[in-house]
Parts: structure tokens; C-alpha cells; sequence
């Protein structure tokens, strides 16, 4: 299984582009990148670490091909992320700088979104210690998946327990 925190970011290409727009409001999700790509083996990742799974460390990231292409961004290109707090006008927002890693292209809404670490997230969205949900692998046939499904969700009282995707039949 593997925690994931998404949260919507403001992303900035650094250095900026006058021809381009300022920044861009993103979905990042914070998580072991490696993992996913693990529970994703479809995912088709361009750059340096193609071939093998990535561990992103605190200051790399992944951008999804559709963020990369409006933004013109590739391999070893610099972002910065902040929240995308509507209500905050501070000047002193949390913001981090990334190194982009790798360019994901799935056909799906991850090549809208950026991946970094899940402590990095966290820390930039003052949301420590919290994620938005867990995402697992069931091997198995259906009616075993199914048999998993009510199990968790009879296990975790509370919680929306679904499949995401069903693989084979």
C-alpha cells in the first residue's frame, strides 16, 4: 500500500517566461513515486531514470506531460511550488523549489499533475502527518478482490472503501 496526499499548488517555471503564464494552479501529490509506478507499470516516464523506479528526493519532482508541455518544462528544469490559498495575501507563503526529475505520461489526469515526495507535501501544505488516501494492489480473482473490499470495509468504519481500477477478470 502506499499513503498519498494530494493538494492543489501554484506552480511557477523558474526561471520565468515572459511569453508563458506566471504560474499554474496544479494538483500535487505528494507520495513514494517509486511505489506508484509499481502499482502503475503502464506509466511511461521520459528522463534520466526512465528504465528504473525513481525515489524522489525532497527537492525532485515528477511533472505530469501535459503540465510540462503549457509550461515548456522538461528534465532537470527547476519549478517552485506554493498552496494555492485563495485566502492567503501573504508575501511570506511557504514556497519550496523542485528539480524536475522526470516527465510522466500516463493518457490520464497524472499528466496533469506534479509528484513529489509525501513529507514534501506535507510540509508545504502545513498538513504534517496527513493524507487524503491509500492506494493498494489486490492480486486475486474477483470475487476475491471483492471478499478484500468488504473486508476494509468492515475493518475501517468510517472510511469510503473502492476499487480504482480493475485490471483483469
Amino acid at each position: 500500500f502506499v499513503p498519498v496526499l494530494n493538494v492543489v499548488v501554484r506552480l511557477k517555471r523558474l526561471p520565468a517566461d515572459a511569453r508563458l503564464p506566471e504560474f499554474q494552479n496544479v494538483v500535487a501529490v505528494g507520495s513514494d513515486f517509486a511505489f506508484l509506478r509499481n502499482l502503475y507499470p503502464g506509466w511511461r516516464l521520459q528522463g534520466g531514470e526512465a528504465g528504473r523506479a525513481i525515489q524522489l528526493a525532497p527537492s525532485e519532482c515528477v511533472v505530469g506531460s501535459h503540465v510540462a508541455a503549457r509550461l515548456r518544462l522538461g528534465v532537470g528544469d527547476s519549478i517552485g511550488l506554493q498552496p494555492a490559498d485563495p485566502d492567503s495575501s501573504s508575501s511570506d507563503q511557504v514556497h519550496q523549489n523542485f528539480r524536475i526529475t522526470g516527465v510522466l505520461s500516463t493518457g490520464a489526469a497524472e499528466d496533469d499533475q506534479v509528484f513529489v515526495s509525501l513529507a514534501s507535501l506535507q510540509t508545504l501544505s502545513g498538513l504534517n502527518g496527513k493524507i487524503s488516501l491509500v492506494q493498494l494492489s489486490v492480486p486475486g480473482e474477483a470475487t476475491e478482490i471483492e471478499r478484500t473490499l468488504q473486508e476494509l470495509s468492515a475493518t475501517l468504519a468510517g472510511v469510503e472503501v473502492r476499487p480504482i481500477r480493475q485490471i483483469v477478470e
